[in-house]
């Protein structure tokens, strides 16, 4: 297993992410396997089984937490890390971050209350999720979270190279996610100079690529046993340099302006609000899209629909706080089907 750093603490390469997992012998696997960085938040409902996974080894563990934006700002944040410190059964939290940002709330406020958790004891570390900087106010995280793969590779424009400038650990959530998207002629590539691997898997060999960036932390999630101990072992060997080029230029990464007429709406009517009125009101966001910042901004992600439209298959918030503040289009990442690529791109 290969070690990075969170602030002065040595941590695993790679970690456990625990979104879906509800049971603590799997935790426990990843333990055994070395993964003992392990990722939670308050609103995956899981704090408890995390807890229950650690116990009698907490001293083996790195345990990261989030608070949800609704619970931004420093009562709402010190009653969160209380129930968060109850939930896990330790009196301190390894790293504690903001989920995602909350704009209703003052930065100096969350600040403030980081300060404070941070002075007692109860938080190691202060991290920040979904953002493209560590920066809050005065404060400067010692971690951010935020989704990098192959697919997505957004982070690569500011926040990964200020991470490795400056010492800050860049925890990639969903690091092997949507592979099977990915164009079909670099992944056959992929898997030919893969050969020179060949005691590693794909799965593997793409974890692999995603730490060779230095403040990289990738962070895997799974209930299967088997996946949980192949991804254990995929920090057990070195890409090259020239295969690491290679990867970067295969999946370049990919980011269209989409006028927002073509991205149809009523294709997601079941995930999200169908008119502006109804999303600047939907009880479903605890931030609402009028209110958002978009100074920084994830690209939504969307997929191909008939007559030339598209589908918005994730990032409704930030569609709709597009929408209502700026009305022009919209950055995008296009999800395409194997059959897809070949035909828009070979005709």
């Amino acid at each position: 297993m290969k070690y990075k750093k969170i602030g002065d603490t040595k941590v695993p390469a790679i970690g456990q992410g625990t979104g879906g997992v509800y049971n603590p012998n799997i935790i426990k696997v990843g333990i055994e396997h070395g993964l003992t960085l392990i990722d939670t938040a308050e609103s995956y409902g899981n704090e408890e089984v995390v807890g229950e996974a650690i116990k009698g080894q907490r001293d083996k563990v790195f345990i990261s937490t989030k608070f949800s934006p609704e619970h931004n700002g420093y009562e709402g944040m010190i009653q969160a890390c209380e129930g968060s410190l109850k939930r896990l059964g330790t009196d301190y939290i390894d790293l504690y971050s903001m989920h995602h940002p909350n704009p209703n709330v003052s930065v100096e406020e969350t600040v403030s209350a980081f300060d404070k958790l941070l002075n007692d004891g109860k938080i190691r570390y202060a991290g920040l999720c979904n953002v493209y900087t560590p920066f809050m106010a005065n404060m400067e995280a010692n971690a951010v979270q935020i989704e990098y793969n192959l697919f997505d590779r957004s982070a690569e424009k500011t926040l990964l190279p200020y991470c490795a400038e400056n010492s800050i650990a860049m925890l990639a959530y969903s690091p092997i996610r949507d592979y099977h998207s990915l164009n079909p002629d670099g992944m056959a590539e992929l898997q030919e100079f893969g050969m020179s691997y060949p005691d590693y898997n794909l799965a593997q060999f793409i974890l692999n690529w995603a730490i060779s960036h230095s403040p990289v932390i990738a962070l895997t999630s799974s209930n299967d046993v088997k996946h949980i101990k192949r991804n254990a072992h995929a920090s057990d060997f070195n890409l090259s340099k020239k295969d690491i080029k290679k990867i970067d230029k295969l999946f370049k990464p990919d980011i269209t302006n989409m006028p927002l007429e073509r991205i149809d709406i009523t294709l997601s009517a079941d995930k999200y609000p169908q008119t502006k009125e109804e999303a600047m009101s939907w009880g479903s966001w605890a931030v609402k899209p009028q209110d958002v910042n978009l100074n920084e901004f994830k690209p939504v992600k969307v997929r191909i629909a008939a007559y030339g439209n598209y589908e918005l298959i994730e990032g409704g918030l930030r569609y709709w706080a597009w929408v209502i503040q700026k009305n022009e289009p919209i950055p995008a990442i296009i999800k395409r089907s194997v059959e897809q690529w070949f035909r828009d791109f070979k005709g």
